[in-house]
């Protein structure tokens, strides 16, 4: 199941699905580009089709997703909630495993020879991985949805708002991406069940100096 974007004109020009993100806005950058993008909207965890999303669990401990270890997870959940006698959530699960799966075929690992991602000194496998440095923070998983916030009189983007926070309680300094994740994601905790993602298209240390 892919993720979509809804534009003004949707109605007439129809959806962006996430493959047509990641086409355009990953795989048509040369390496040594960069780009960071900003999702604030419901369900968008994956929303640029990057092989790698990155997390902080309940102990703020990073948790990198292996979608063939989460597609596995979700028909288990499919089968369990089958026997309970929930359909839907039978339903919800299933199409979360065909999403990963298909993830997973469209980017298997051993496929070709490990990417050596220059400058970077990192691996990483398969057909989504970008030559280019693309990097995403999303304002929840595919599962949640992103909130509205009215904060000091304002409307925002509940994850907009933590992430310009985030950037003035550590301007001066020389944040890592993984701070910029973790600052986000206890300003979000206080008040949000949404989880914000990190996506990256190679695997990546976190512990690199965050560039906007």
């Amino acid at each position: 199941m892919d993720s979509t974007l809804l534009p003004v004109d949707f109605k007439y020009s129809g959806e962006i699905i996430d493959d047509e993100v990641h086409r355009i806005l990953c795989q048509s950058l040369p390496q040594g580009a960069y780009i960071l993008s900003i999702f604030d909207c419901c369900h968008s965890g994956t929303m640029m089709d990057l092989p790698f999303t990155y997390i902080l669990d309940k102990n703020d401990q990073v948790q990198q997703i292996d979608n063939r270890k989460a597609a596995g997870k979700a028909l288990l959940n499919a089968g369990i909630s089958a026997a309970l006698g929930d359909p839907f959530g039978a339903i919800s699960q299933a199409m979360q495993a065909k999403k990963h799966i298909m993830k997973e075929l469209n980017n298997p690992a051993g496929q070709r020879p490990q990417q050596q991602i220059q400058g970077e000194g990192l691996v990483a496998h398969g057909n989504k991985v970008t030559a280019a440095c693309c990097i995403s923070f999303t304002g929840c998983r595919d599962d949640q949805t992103s909130a509205d916030a009215y904060i000091g009189g304002r409307n925002t983007g509940a994850m907009s708002w933590a992430f310009i926070q985030t950037l003035k309680r550590l301007e001066g300094q020389r944040p890592s991406y993984v701070q910029v994740l973790r600052e986000m994601r206890r300003a979000l905790m206080q008040q949000y069940d949404q989880v914000p993602q990190l996506g990256a298209g190679y695997q990546m240390d976190l512990n690199s100096q965050f560039v906007l």
